[in-house]
């Protein structure tokens, strides 16, 4: 039997959620684009002048988990986070 815990995914939190210690180790990221598409295969974004899809990494540590129509869902250190872009 699956526990509850591994069945559900990590609640996502808001950056400033974050605890500081994560927050002040965060690599700095500076989003130029982001393309949100209805098929994942078609969602893009720009961070630190690299094009990433899904699953790519913006920065060291860090996971680019998901693109949602207003911003990234990300993991880093074990947490997972929402960068948004309005």
């Amino acid at each position: 039997a699956t526990s509850v815990a591994e069945a559900q995914p990590a609640r996502v939190l808001m950056i400033d959620e974050l605890p500081l210690s994560v927050r002040q180790s965060l690599p700095a990221m500076t989003v130029s684009l982001h393309a949100w598409s209805a098929t994942p295969a078609s969602r893009i974004v720009s961070i630190n002048n690299r094009i990433l899809h899904e699953g790519d990494a913006p920065a060291a540590g860090v996971t680019l988990e998901e693109i949602t129509p207003d911003g990234m869902i990300m993991t880093f250190r074990g947490y997972r986070f929402r960068h948004g872009v309005r």
